[in-house]
């Protein structure tokens, strides 16, 4: 929280010192760590409503930002990459990720959707809808070619399934994780979904079905978990529909 407040109501003296900034990044510490990038984002903010062209000192500090909060989505602690996910998508907000950086911060951020951790999947999501809200390209999207696609993938999806809220996403990779959606078939009650297991900090499962097993006492159909395939076309879907709405 003091190195955000800092980053905000002194941004040129931190720039001018930004190497300590990266010292604290490398810190033991997962929560000085969070700081450190929260005060990053603030820093590129900041240098973003500066007018060009910048003076050579700020410059070459701005130049490192940036890199330093995209190598974070890699931090051994989830808190960590979420806090990364979270920063870039507030300098999606506030119009201070420079445009050729989109690209990268786009594709480091669908990494992102098969981590073991379900709040960095969350975050990542969310920052994949602020790319699309806030990208600078929106008026030059195809929204004819985007909705054809969406048909295509919704007629690929299996029988009952429907449009989960973003923060109820599987990831593509997953096997087990309490975020887990399934497919449940028309009839079936809430009782009968498989549960696939608990996830904690470390990834760790336990693999137990939820109480009620797989089928209905009247015999209807299974509950079936998604596929890493279905998954990865649900979240498409998410993502085509946030692209649409806007």
């Amino acid at each position: 929280a003091f190195l955000g407040a800092l980053a905000a109501k002194a941004p040129l003296m931190l720039l001018a010192n930004v190497e300590l900034l990266h010292d604290v990044v490398c810190s033991d510490a997962y929560n000085l760590r969070c700081g450190a990038i929260s005060a990053l984002g603030q820093l590129q903010v900041a240098v973003a409503g500066m007018l060009s062209p910048l003076p050579p000192e700020v410059a070459e500090a701005a130049e490192t930002i940036l890199p330093t909060i995209l190598e974070r989505l890699h931090d051994t602690s989830s808190f960590v990459r979420t806090r990364a996910l979270a920063t870039l998508a507030v300098l999606c907000e506030a119009r201070a990720l420079p445009v050729p950086a989109y690209l990268q911060a786009g594709s480091e951020g669908l990494a992102r959707l098969a981590d073991k951790n379900a709040n960095v999947r969350r975050g990542a999501l969310q920052l994949y809808a602020k790319l699309l809200e806030f990208n600078p390209f929106c008026a030059a999207l195809n929204r004819p070619a985007l909705a054809a696609r969406r048909e295509a993938i919704r007629a690929q999806m299996p029988d009952g399934w429907s449009t989960p809220e973003a923060g109820q996403i599987a990831s593509p990779s997953d096997s087990c994780n309490p975020d887990r959606n399934t497919v449940t078939s028309p009839g079936a009650s809430g009782a009968d979904e498989v549960v696939a297991g608990c996830e904690g900090e470390d990834g760790a499962t336990d693999g137990t079905p939820a109480a009620g097993g797989a089928t209905s006492a009247s015999g209807s159909a299974v509950s079936q978990a998604l596929s890493p395939k279905v998954a990865e076309k649900q979240a498409a879907l998410v993502l085509l529909d946030q692209a649409l709405a806007l």
